[in-house]
């Protein structure tokens, strides 16, 4: 290599860091650190240029963290791999490398960039190790086996090494085995979770609530939401800080699981293992270290679950419990009435509905279209017709709300119930003054009433201002099809 090129090359670059993960001391290509200059001399160079110089530059362009950076350091790894002289690089750079590509997407060559240090005899920082296993438990496909497989490798070396101070900048953490527990939820592995989490006091990691929230997770896919409640006692019970309205938590009581299979009743040892609360366990419950307010979060989840349970008397007290909170934030709104209507409606309560409704306006809440089409649909389904139009008047001359197709279309549904054709010839020609011909075909059609439907497109055609499309006639045909 040239001489003055390597002195070159070598000003042009940043300082090596000594962190394994810590980015070049500068980074500004007007300041000391050059890149793109260095780039150029790099291009110029007909051999390589000394492990130093070759560090730096993975560096500095794992750190400026572009796609075309990135394209860079990967033109100097693969240069490096093809000649098998990959061992040029520190540790730190590759690290940096790695992480870099784990953030920008790109997860499994970031993984092999880890394999590839371990190959060289290098232990990556476990800043960059964790980080690629984070990626990759989060992603798609291959990417929570693949996650495993990188952290087994990593932990199988560093416990080749007697003396962990040598090692103590590889060694796991919490952060990595959160990674890993990450991926064996999404894996629905609760025997390898049962494992890993064994294994975290030989690292002399904490479970913290993170841990929790991700073994919440793997009960609920596992379709165990019996065992939910002794998580949350073993989170109290460690003084663990709680992560008030956590997603995953929030999510774990209406999680879209597989199906139930003989799977299932393999895992009930796994879990006695990992919550061994759950078999003996108090009637007492835990106190809480420090009160936790509810929040909105709180009682939209309560709500959820109360209204799937049909437990009208809860969903009511949990309404009058909102509106007494000192949070304004927490106060019932629109959606939170609407809710409570609605969990009376299908219960056939439509005096305790109407109710609702009133309490609405006192507390300065307005309805909404939605909120009156529920009641409507109430009323129509329990026959009460003149119910239903005495509302829709309220609506329109009160509320100064105009009714839409949905609203027309229950009323008409109703009046039909009844067999009050008149109320529903009537409707129906209200609607058609007020709602395009296309929309009333799409509503009749996707309720079932493909005659309607056909009346419509039928003055559609009389209507000389109107062209028949092919949007009406595809409405047409779906409704008959239906």
């Amino acid at each position: 290599m040239n001489t003055t090129h390597a002195l070159t090359l070598r000003c042009a670059l940043p300082p090596p860091s000594s962190s394994a993960v810590t980015p070049p001391q500068s980074t500004n290509s007007k300041s000391s650190g050059k890149p793109e200059q260095a780039w150029s001399l790099y291009g110029q160079c007909t051999e390589l240029p000394n492990s130093t110089c070759l560090s730096r530059l993975v560096s500095q362009w794992s750190y400026l963290n572009t796609a075309d950076c990135l394209t860079r350091a990967q033109s100097i790894i693969e240069r490096l791999r093809r000649e098998r002289l990959l061992h040029r690089l520190d540790a730190n750079s590759l690290g940096l490398l790695a992480v870099t590509a784990a953030k920008g997407g790109h997860t499994l060559y970031a993984s092999s960039i880890i394999k590839s240090m371990l190959t060289s005899g290098y232990l990556p920082h476990v800043e960059a190790w964790s980080a690629v296993v984070s990626r990759l438990a989060a992603s798609g496909d291959d990417g929570p086996a693949e996650a495993i497989k990188v952290f087994n490798s990593v932990i199988k070396r560093v416990r080749r090494f007697a003396d962990s101070e040598i090692v103590k900048d590889s060694r796991a953490d919490t952060g990595a085995y959160n990674a890993v527990l990450n991926s064996c939820s999404n894996l629905g592995d609760a025997k390898n979770f049962l494992q890993l989490f064994d294994e975290m006091p030989e690292f002399n990691c904490e479970s913290d609530a993170l841990t929790y929230n991700v073994m919440i997770k793997l009960i609920a896919r596992a379709e165990r939401k019996d065992l939910l409640v002794f998580v949350l006692e073993t989170i109290i019970e460690k003084r663990i800080a709680l992560w008030k309205g956590g997603e995953i938590l929030r999510r774990s009581a209406t999680y879209d699981s597989f199906d139930e299979d003989e799977e299932s009743s393999k895992d009930d040892d796994l879990f006695e293992k990992l919550l061994p609360n759950s078999i003996n366990y108090s009637t007492e419950p835990p106190e809480l270290a420090e009160a936790v307010a509810p929040d909105s979060r709180m009682y939209t989840t309560l709500k959820k679950g109360y209204m799937k349970a049909r437990r009208v008397a809860d969903v009511v007290r949990m309404l009058e419990a909102m509106s007494h909170q000192k949070d304004s934030s927490s106060h019932p709104d629109h959606v939170t009435y609407t809710t409570v209507i609605s969990t009376f409606m299908k219960a056939g309560a439509m005096d305790r509905a109407r109710l609702v409704l009133v309490e609405m306006a006192r507390s300065g809440v307005p309805a909404n279209l939605i909120t009156y089409n529920i009641l409507l649909k109430g009323h129509c389904h329990r026959l009460q017709i003149d119910k239903a139009e005495d509302l829709m008047r309220e609506m329109v001359e009160e509320a100064e709300i105009q009714p839409d197709v949905i609203s027309y279309n229950t009323l008409i549904d109703g009046c039909i119930l009844v067999d009050h054709c008149a109320g529903a010839l009537s409707y129906f020609n209200e609607m058609r003054k007020r709602v395009n011909y296309t929309t009333l075909m799409k509503a009749f059609a996707s309720s079932g009433q493909p005659k309607l439907a056909s009346k419509v497109f039928e003055e559609m055609l009389k209507d000389p201002r109107v062209k028949v499309d092919l949007v009406a006639w595809n409405m047409l045909v779906e409704g008959y099809c239906k």
